[in-house]
């Protein structure tokens, strides 16, 4: 893709500003009809949210998944692994984010 037909939006410090700056530089590119909301799959739900509840439909393109090939070995299925603890804490961020996200009212 042509690095000229990629805009970035560069100051939002959190998902909803980004969707909010997004909507807002989008404006100023009335040619512009859709858009593709690139983000992390596990934070999909939340980001695609955000966007239409400000009023965009973006195409959403996960990327950055979390998974592993499983074994047929005891061990496998016994033993936690290394990345166990760090995992958790993406998936609780997540959760407390999504959460804090929806009482808020910045989800659709």
């Amino acid at each position: 893709m042509p690095q000229g037909d990629i805009l970035l939006e560069t100051r939002s410090r959190n998902t909803r500003e980004n969707a909010l700056n997004t909507k807002d530089l989008l404006a100023q590119h009335p040619e512009i009809k859709s858009i593709v909301l690139v983000t992390s799959a596990f934070h999909e739900r939340r980001a695609l949210g955000c966007f239409r509840k400000v009023g965009l439909q973006p195409a959403v393109f996960p990327a950055s998944f979390y998974s592993t090939d499983r074994e047929l070995s005891l061990a496998y299925w016994l033993l936690p692994s290394d990345e166990a603890p760090r995992l958790w804490g993406v998936l609780v961020h997540e959760m407390v984010g999504y959460a804090a996200y929806w009482v808020r009212g910045y989800l659709e």
